[in-house]
């Protein structure tokens, strides 16, 4: 990089100060003699270096430089979490438990300046306006009987990241499943650290653009888990795991819908590889591992099952082409069972179809 990049950089770690303006660093650059414009340099070690943030895009942090990264967490730490769990700080009861069971918070919770902000160098708006850029935090639509209110709605964040962890039998699929769970395998052998959490952020952002449309389901969000209702009437779960993401969709018993089990198995698997795609390639997640893709999908990614050979239950056999598996432990190549097929109907126009023809694999299914 050239030099007066370099001292520039310098300049700014021994100014000591986690946030500077960007007029200082202007001015930095002018008598550095900078030979380009100092938001080039910024650019380079925002995406290139990760040494320091700049949000151009960003309207208010604009013109603010975070020198220290650890800036962010820290935040986070004062103007968010540590309010909504210390019982000095007035936020109304019901809210601490929203955001203790769903990680969901309104910017007046946060906006109450308390002695603690004193360390805070960004806003709780600022801090808000980053998090949801950086696909940490996103906005959740308000209730129907919120929108139907008089009273003007306050939107609601939810951090995924905050939350508890579900229990080893909170994971379990329900017996009633007649689409057996999907697994996603990452070629790195593990879950990329942070991909869950910035997944289920983004599928919250975009969930009324989707079609058919998401929606957070349920009273309670974990760390690991989250249910979403898909087309009103499927709840499809997501689940992280250390080696693997899971997959369940189910059709609520008492729901209707225009379209098939296999319809919405298929839709759901294709927008969480899809965003996951999304989510790893801000990341810039590169597992050490240079085996081709198996799946013919996104390159770091395979879709799976659990092993059908019955003594191979403990591992995984992901997705190939045609209707073969190759099992992760002893490299067989299985055929896909009926049911499994589901995760891969051929959806010809779900979004503006009228018209239902249902699939006779899922009425076989559903009828047994």
């Amino acid at each position: 990089i050239p030099a007066s990049w370099l001292m520039f950089r310098v300049v700014l770690h021994l100014m000591q100060k986690p946030v500077v303006t960007l007029a200082q660093c202007q001015e930095i650059a002018r008598r550095l003699s900078m030979p380009t414009a100092v938001k080039e340099a910024l650019w380079f070690f925002h995406h290139d270096i990760g040494s320091l943030l700049y949000y151009e895009d960003i309207p208010s942090v604009k013109e603010l430089v975070i020198c220290t990264p650890q800036v962010i967490f820290d935040t986070i730490s004062t103007v968010i979490i540590k309010k909504f769990k210390s019982g000095k700080y007035r936020i109304a009861r019901k809210n601490v438990q929203l955001f203790k069971k769903m990680g969901l918070f309104s910017l007046s919770d946060i906006s109450k300046k308390t002695k603690g902000d004193e360390s805070a160098h960004l806003s709780p708006s600022q801090l808000v306006d980053v998090l949801k850029h950086s696909g940490i935090l996103a906005e959740v639509k308000c209730d129907d009987d919120e929108a139907t209110s008089t009273e003007p709605v306050e939107p609601k964040f939810i951090i995924p990241a905050v939350l508890k962890y579900a229990s080893e039998e909170e994971l379990q699929p329900a017996p009633s499943l007649v689409a057996p769970p999907l697994m996603i395998h990452f070629k790195g052998g593990f879950v990329p650290f942070g991909v869950f959490s910035a997944s289920i952020a983004r599928l919250i952002a975009r969930a009324e653009s989707l079609s058919p449309k998401w929606s957070l389901y349920g009273k309670e969000v974990k760390k690991n888990k989250v249910n979403f209702l898909v087309d009103g009437a499927f709840v499809t779960t997501l689940i992280s795991r250390p080696k693997y993401l899971e997959v369940h969709v189910e059709q609520h018993p008492e729901a209707e819908s225009d379209h098939c089990l296999g319809e919405i198995c298929s839709v759901v698997r294709e927008t969480v590889v899809e965003t996951l795609e999304t989510t790893i390639s801000k990341m810039k997640y590169n597992p050490q591992s240079e085996a081709a893709p198996f799946f013919s999908g996104p390159q770091l990614l395979d879709i799976a099952f659990t092993c059908c050979v019955k003594s191979h239950r403990d591992h995984l056999m992901k997705v190939g082409r045609g209707d073969k598996c190759e099992c992760l432990k002893g490299g067989l190549h299985i055929k896909l069972k009926s049911e499994q097929r589901m995760w891969f109907y051929q959806v010809r126009t779900i979004a503006s179809s009228t018209h239902h023809v249902p699939c006779l694999l899922c009425l076989m299914f559903l009828t047994t």
